[in-house]
């Protein structure tokens, strides 16, 4: 079934407006005098089961997926870290910060949960996750990359501040959308791919290389146009940042 997310310039900033508002932390990409940081690992594995998907809702870290043929689990793992004036109160902030993995009917849902005030403190949890093969993968998040990292699915990221980098082979009549407010996009995608392709920029450059665009349409701020049939959707958009999209 096809999924149509249009993603728009005026959207994406709307998402940054609500991620802003509702997360007071600092980013934790920017440069901090004397901080302490307390660190610990974690690890989830839940099962395949019924499950067609990963949805992520993050704040502060760097993300990665990739997806794995032998696997038959979703395999979470990462570290969570607070920074602070201090080891010991960054060490007593820890059990503040949380991974929550919650085992849905049809999709294992990851979420970071912290303190809404956060006191001039970085809360930041890095994620690197493993999927089995041909599962959907949906990804929210404020501050950090985003790598994605040989999906056969459907995807969906929105993210703030950080670039999307990604390796994509979308399934007949699937979508990709990925909307970004500071940062850059990095798609690859094979370069015989059915779908409507387009791409916005406010403040940046498109870049689109090795892909047949039939029926293109090109401005200094966006290009679209029919990849093969048409059949499934992409939809790209960034702010402040480039896109840059390539077929292999």
């Amino acid at each position: 079934m096809k999924r149509m997310i249009k993603h728009s310039l005026l959207f994406v900033l709307s998402v940054a407006s609500i991620f802003i508002m509702s997360c007071s932390n600092d980013n934790p990409l920017s440069p901090k005098n004397s901080k302490f940081s307390a660190e610990e690992p974690f690890s989830f594995e839940i099962p395949i089961a019924s499950h067609s998907a990963l949805q992520l809702k993050g704040i502060n870290g760097t993300i990665t997926i990739s997806e794995d043929s032998e696997s038959n689990s979703f395999k979470i793992v990462g570290v969570r870290r607070v920074q602070s004036e201090s080891t010991a109160d960054a060490e007593a902030q820890l059990s503040e910060l949380e991974v929550s993995v919650q085992d849905s009917t049809d999709k294992v849902v990851v979420k970071t949960i912290q303190p809404e005030q956060t006191g001039g403190r970085d809360y930041i949890v890095d994620y690197t996750i493993t999927l089995p093969q041909h599962k959907d993968v949906n990804v929210h998040s404020v501050n950090g990359t985003v790598t994605l990292n040989e999906i056969l699915g459907n995807v969906a990221v929105e993210l703030v501040n950080g670039d999307i980098d990604s390796k994509v082979t979308l399934p007949l009549d699937g979508a990709i959308n990925m909307g970004v407010a500071n940062g850059n996009i990095k798609l690859d995608i094979p370069k015989n791919i059915s779908a409507q392709f387009t791409s916005n920029v406010a403040n940046g450059k498109i870049n689109v290389s090795n892909l047949n665009l039939q029926n293109k349409v090109e401005t200094s701020k966006s290009v679209s146009g029919t990849c093969g049939e048409g059949r499934g959707t992409i939809n790209l958009s960034t702010v402040n940042g480039d896109i840059n999209v390539k077929g292999f």
